[in-house]
């Protein structure tokens, strides 16, 4: 079991300014948790965004109540934009062009699931945008103004695209070592068995209200699970 308290030093900082700071929050820690490690003695201090706890990249932590309500006012006046790195399997969508999905999310009733919902649904818009083939798999950016819970997974899902480590929507799994790597040995050891865990998203640019741009490289376990699959 992964001790996240553990893992909040693997929070490198980014960017600092007098109003917040941005750091590196990888996939195996909640936002809260990371925040609380940076916020100082600061309390009940609002995110900018929340990501979820298996999904890393790129978080703003406010240095203050007011940094807070300017950062989120500016956020949910849809001024910013995220940007996600995904690994997906094979698709059949055209690559020259992007892929808009608009659909409303909504929270299913009784499991820990969302869903596409024209009446109770939530506003939602992502961008997918081809990159580049992996091998067998491919790599695309999704990109929204506003982030809802599972937001990336279900619309890349409902738009064609099966995200690598996507089990609630997609149903697909990463592959092991042993299926990437011939002749890999079997240590038996579980957290070594899969190159990455969890859903292959990583939030790698942000663009802030006065359209300036923080792009950082995708983590090392992420950019060596890509060169596995480009073996394939």
């Amino acid at each position: 079991m992964i001790n996240p308290v553990a893992h909040a030093k693997d929070c490198p900082i980014i960017e600092e300014t007098d109003r917040y700071i941005i750091v590196c929050k990888p996939n195996n820690i909640s936002s809260e948790e990371v925040a609380l490690k940076f916020a100082h003695g600061l309390q009940n201090v609002s995110l900018v965004y929340s990501l979820p706890h298996n999904i890393g990249g790129l978080l703003i932590i406010p240095k203050s109540k007011l940094d807070a309500s300017i950062l989120r006012n500016d956020y949910g006046s849809y001024r910013f934009q995220l940007t996600f790195d995904v690994i997906s399997t094979t698709t059949m969508l055209p690559k020259d062009m992007p892929i808009s999905c608009e659909l409303p999310i909504a929270k299913h009733d009784t499991k820990d699931l969302y869903l596409i919902s024209s009446t109770t649904g939530k506003k939602s818009s992502t961008t997918f945008t081809f990159l580049e083939k992996i091998g067998k798999c491919e790599h695309w950016q999704a990109s929204c103004t506003y982030l809802r819970n599972d937001q990336i997974s279900i619309h890349a899902y409902e738009s064609g695209i099966n995200i690598l480590g996507d089990i609630k929507y997609a149903k697909c799994p990463i592959p092991s070592f042993k299926e990437l790597k011939r002749n890999f040995k079997d240590n038996r050891k579980e957290d070594n068995e899969y190159p990455f865990h969890g859903p292959a998203i990583y939030l790698s640019a942000l663009k802030f209200p006065d359209k300036s741009i923080l792009q950082i490289n995708l983590p090392k376990k992420m950019s060596v699970f890509m060169k596995l699959l480009s073996l394939t």
